[in-house]
């Protein structure tokens, strides 16, 4: 069976859609894999909620917690290195053998054959790829595990709440998606096409790397310096590991009561703050001191939602505004959206498991027109035609768009050293995208080029290099020249993304002969 995975910030949560009914794969009374790693030479390499149980006293150091957003990092857990895709691919892995077990118990003669996973809406390339990967190889690199489909968050969560309510909808109307997750929030906004095969027809997407971390992070630093105060300095949370672990579990604890209470406390088991009166019942924190903490945080994330409103509204019907994501149930969240779009229907919609509920959804769909359409072909492998067959099918019914532009560094004439990047692929196209730049000119008279393809914010068609937002390298490409290939000859460039996370550039002489070297993203 093809199953869901969204790797979460917090936590990692997996379902399947089993005849029409969605299933999300966890026992009883658990939320789903904490998004967790822990590592000392005793132990080993231990995932979820173990690795939280291990993570005491002085061992506190040797654990990872919000990977997800540290993709470029590498940690150091008791003398051993470990980058991030390794951990996130044992997380992948803790989750998938979860997955297998729950459903053995569920569902007669269940396998997990493919995934489809999630992300944030406006991971660049390289984190989409970084995620893609460790999740191909996570249980076993040398058979790799059938990644049938990547989905932005937002997206997956529309996909599950038209499915619930597809009756109230028209062609044509508009489904406005705010997800404010652990790490990320994402928007998204959704046309309902029932004429598609994806019956849905993504219109805009956006992101703010702001989460539910963040709001951890302010409750965080109010007790520090609550606790600085009741004891004059003699206690310092910062840079003694174990307190920093237990006063962070405390305050996420906190804020979950804070969004069923008006007033709480934050009670961190740190048997030093006993002895001090202000701090043996804990740290007293009311609602609305928690919101006012935190108002420029809300204050963002509602403007970026706003952002993607007003870009359409004009033009599109936007019938409702649904909130997803576990920091979702914050109440102020709600009263926020409530406040803004008021000609609007708000709706939260379940929370936790929309985006995994999305993702299964989406991997039976594919499922099913590869049994429908006679392919043959849907279990797992590392076969090129069963991946090639899947992408093909993948891609009939994801209708989504690039989040960013990208284009290839050349010179800006041929007589300077000024380069520029030239856009071929633009934010807002449509999926799957190819298009080409022929006026490519090769610099040098080496017997080879280099041609780097960038990944920006600009929709420009050609910008300064180190000039525009999020500017980054995402590959290269060595090509090498043809006899007869002058300096002044021009090479045809062509850039095709088929999904988020695969990108194939090609380029052509002036004969039409390919010149293609392969693509390494970097």
């Amino acid at each position: 069976m093809y199953i869901g995975i969204d790797f979460g910030t917090s936590f990692s949560q997996v379902a399947v859609d089993n005849n029409n009914n969605v299933l999300p794969l966890v026992s009883a009374g658990v939320y789903g894999v904490p998004s967790v790693f822990y590592y000392d030479s005793a132990s080993g390499e231990i995932v979820g909620d173990e690795a939280e149980d291990l993570a005491q006293g002085i061992n506190a150091k040797n654990i990872v917690r919000e990977v997800k957003m540290k993709l470029d990092q590498s940690f150091t857990l008791d003398d051993r290195v470990f980058s991030a895709k390794e951990i996130v691919r044992k997380i992948y892995r803790a989750t998938v053998e979860y997955a297998q077990d729950e459903g053995e118990k569920n569902i007669m003669d269940f396998k997990v054959d493919g995934i489809v996973i999630t992300h944030p809406a406006k991971f660049n390339m390289k984190e989409v790829n970084a995620l893609c990967e460790s999740a191909r190889n996570c249980i076993d690199p040398k058979n790799p595990l059938l990644v049938v489909g990547a989905l932005k968050e937002p997206v997956a969560a529309a996909i599950a709440y038209y499915k619930d309510t597809r009756d109230r909808f028209d062609d044509g109307d508009g489904i406005l998606v705010f997800d404010l997750g652990g790490g990320t929030c994402d928007v998204a906004l959704v046309q309902v096409n029932k004429q598609d095969d994806a019956e849905y027809t993504v219109v805009d997407s956006d992101m703010e790397r702001i989460g539910g971390r963040d709001w951890d992070k302010a409750l965080f630093d109010y007790a520090v310096g609550k606790i600085a105060e009741a004891t004059n300095g003699a206690i310092n949370v910062i840079g003694n590991d174990n307190m920093e672990n237990e006063l962070k579990k405390a305050v996420i604890l906190t804020k979950h009561m804070l969004s069923k209470r008006d007033a709480t406390a934050i009670r961190p088991s740190i048997p030093s703050l006993y002895s001090y009166p202000d701090l043996a019942k804990g740290i007293a924190i009311k609602r609305e001191d928690f919101e006012m903490l935190t108002a420029e945080l809300l204050n963002s994330v509602m403007d970026k939602l706003s952002e993607v409103y007003s870009r359409n509204c004009q033009n599109l019907k936007i019938k409702e505004i649904i909130c997803v994501g576990g920091s979702s149930n914050m109440p102020q969240i709600k009263e926020a959206i409530e406040n803004r779009f008021s000609n609007c229907v708000i709706r939260l919609y379940k929370p936790e498991y929309a985006t995994v509920s999305g993702a299964a959804i989406f991997a039976n769909k594919i499922m099913n027109k590869l049994i429908k359409e006679n392919y043959g072909i849907y279990t797992g492998g590392s076969d090129p035609v069963v991946k090639e067959t899947t992408e093909l099918v993948m891609r009939e019914i994801l209708n989504d768009i690039l989040p960013f532009s990208y284009g290839v560094r050349c010179r800006k004439s041929r007589d300077t050293d000024e380069f520029v990047i030239q856009n071929i692929l633009k934010r807002g196209d449509r999926l799957p995208a190819s298009s080409s730049y022929d006026k490519f000119k090769i610099a040098g008279s080496g017997t080879s080029v280099q041609i780097e393809v960038y990944e920006s914010e600009c929709l420009d068609n050609t910008y300064p290099l180190n000039g525009a937002a999020n500017e980054r390298v995402v590959g290269k490409i060595q090509l090498d020249i043809p006899k007869g290939v002058r300096e002044s000859d021009r090479v045809k460039c062509t850039l095709t993304i088929t999904g988020l996370d695969t990108i194939k550039l090609e380029a052509h002489d002036n004969k039409g002969d390919s010149i293609q070297a392969s693509f390494k993203l970097n």
